[in-house]
């Protein structure tokens, strides 16, 4: 078996040998504690597993780096996403957007009369509780690649219409996956090996929904304080409105309008919303 030579960040060199995963080359923490949840390997973002295959440059990623950073954040989604089927399966949950330093999060179930609700104060501690056991069980997050026929089939079976309706544009070989404990996502970024590392997160009640807070770079082993930002949020809101009229809520509804010939009447609609808003701001400054 060939060998592959590394480089370290710190400038101390090694070999190992050839498909080694990256991240069984060092411990699972750095010097003050923080848990690995990546590598930038020749400067690309790589998961733990990734596999070694030539002379390498590391650089292995924490919460305190912008780019283990958003290796937390997207984790933390995934676990989040995982609480949710479990507790509430019937639900409609969407992380939106980022909010400071955390992810706003809608959430939408229909009560027992029909009507559609949020999440209550009650639901929302449930949520975050069986959050923080699946990070006390220290599941594996695993990376794995299935045919394409098998990846639509398994999301039509559990029921994340979504994701088929962005699969259904594409015709890969492989759809990359990641999995844990039976619940499964479309692999778009490189996520954490395990959810043991992923211990610092709140819940905030919001407005029709709530917030996903999440740490601070400069303070990576405490949750960042929460500071509302009401007119951002309503621009936000404004643009959800938007896809709603526009009868766009992901990208693969996006891909369905191209492909039935709607592009031009897309385009109008948009335009007119622009001109709208822009009337709008005339009439206050008048």
């Amino acid at each position: 078996m060939t060998t592959v030579r590394v480089t370290f960040d710190d400038g101390k060199t090694g070999e190992c040998q050839s498909y080694t995963p990256v991240g069984t080359l060092v411990g699972e923490t750095n010097a003050v504690g923080l848990p690995y949840l990546g590598v930038l390997v020749n400067n690309e973002v790589s998961s733990s597993s990734y596999p070694l295959t030539t002379d390498s440059r590391l650089k292995y990623l924490t919460v305190a780096d912008s780019l283990g950073w958003r290796i937390y954040r997207r984790s933390i989604a995934f676990v989040l996403a995982k609480a949710a089927v479990e507790l509430f399966p019937a639900a409609q949950l969407t992380v939106e957007h980022s909010f400071g330093t955390g992810l706003f999060c809608n959430f939408v179930h229909t009560a027992k009369s029909g009507l559609e609700t949020g999440i209550t104060a009650q639901e929302l501690a449930e949520l975050e509780k069986r959050m923080r056991e699946i990070v006390a069980s220290n599941l594996p997050i695993e990376r794995r690649k299935l045919s394409f026929s098998d990846a639509v089939a398994h999301f039509e079976k559990t029921g994340q219409s979504d994701k088929v309706s962005l699969l259904k544009y594409r015709n890969p070989p492989r759809i990359v996956i990641h999995t844990c404990d039976g619940y499964s996502d479309l692999a778009h970024s490189p996520l954490a090996s395990a959810t043991g590392s992923l211990s610092v997160f709140e819940l905030i009640h919001y407005p029709l929904g709530f917030v996903l807070q999440l740490p601070d770079r400069s303070n990576p082993t405490e949750v960042a304080s929460f500071e509302d930002q009401p007119h951002l949020f309503q621009i936000y809101q404004e643009h959800k409105e938007w896809g709603r009229i526009l009868n766009v809520c992901n990208v693969g509804r996006l891909n369905e309008i191209i492909t039935d010939g709607g592009v031009p009447e897309f385009i109008r609609i948009s335009e007119a919303l622009h001109e709208k808003k822009v009337g709008a701001i005339a009439d206050e400054i008048v």
